[in-house]
């Protein structure tokens, strides 16, 4: 994170102010997709006594107080947001704010990692979107492959994507119960070449933004490359919620 570059999550806010006019289950992941990309918000720490380093970076004897509320069910919530602008319309003219940046990720994890939170509000003045802890957990309770996520951005190079593939980090895939209930298989789909593809995932909530209802299951892209290999598959689809991407078999690496 560079403490000179001011932070201004445009994806994230997008993504509010999205699920704000129309607020349903697919908004609300979308919010969560943009969250768990590589991107910062900013924590409301105004009052709080602060001291750095030379190198901008909290010193220690720093005291944080950071701004939250409640949510709808009475439970405590955490205030992020995706720009200073944001955190200063929460506070009279005048005042001089605070704020603390840290990766969308972390707060997600600071969120959940106070047992008395229940929420975390994303631009709390509005739009804005409340985060439920049980959504943040199922989020972040799943290995996530975002090296595989990252590559799959609009014009990143497609070895970026293969190199990432290669390195047999974790992929998730989503298990259809629909057909037998006793026996959920995973998802397939035609792929692009008219063949057969084994849909995977990066993450968790790209598992259930693509099939609400799957259940999801961890394996790595070593294993899922075995498994295509076995079955006579054409390759791997990832993440069809998109951005999405095919990739055959013969990419997957060697044998």
């Amino acid at each position: 994170m560079d403490p000179n570059r001011p932070v201004d999550n445009s994806r994230v806010r997008t993504a509010v102010e999205a699920f704000a006019a129309d607020p349903n289950q697919r908004t609300s992941l979308d919010v969560l997709r943009a969250c768990l990309l590589d991107g910062e918000l900013l924590m409301d720490i105004t009052g709080s006594q602060v001291q750095t380093t030379p190198e901008g970076q909290l010193a220690p004897g720093s005291s944080l107080a950071f701004a939250g509320g409640a949510g709808p069910d009475g439970r405590g919530a955490l205030f992020a947001f995706t720009s200073a602008r944001e955190i200063a319309r929460m506070h009279p003219d005048g005042t001089q704010v605070q704020s603390l940046g840290q990766p969308a990720t972390g707060a997600l994890e600071q969120a959940v990692g106070d047992e008395h939170t229940g929420w975390l509000y994303i631009d709390p003045a509005g739009p804005t979107c409340a985060l439920a802890r049980s959504e943040i957990e199922f989020a972040l309770g799943f290995a996530r492959n975002d090296a595989v996520r990252t590559a799959l951005e609009p014009d990143t190079p497609r070895e970026q994507l293969i190199a990432a593939l290669r390195a047999d980090g974790p992929l998730l895939m989503g298990l259809d119960a629909g057909a037998d209930p006793d026996r959920p298989q995973p998802r397939l789909v035609r792929a692009p070449d008219g063949g057969t593809a084994l849909i995977v995932a990066t993450s968790s909530i790209e598992v259930v933004a693509a099939h609400p209802h799957d259940g999801v299951v961890v394996t790595s892209s070593g294993e899922v490359a075995e498994q295509v290999r076995a079955r006579g598959w054409s390759g791997l689809l990832i993440n069809p919620a998109g951005p999405w991407a095919f990739v055959p078999v013969a990419e997957l690496g060697p044998t």
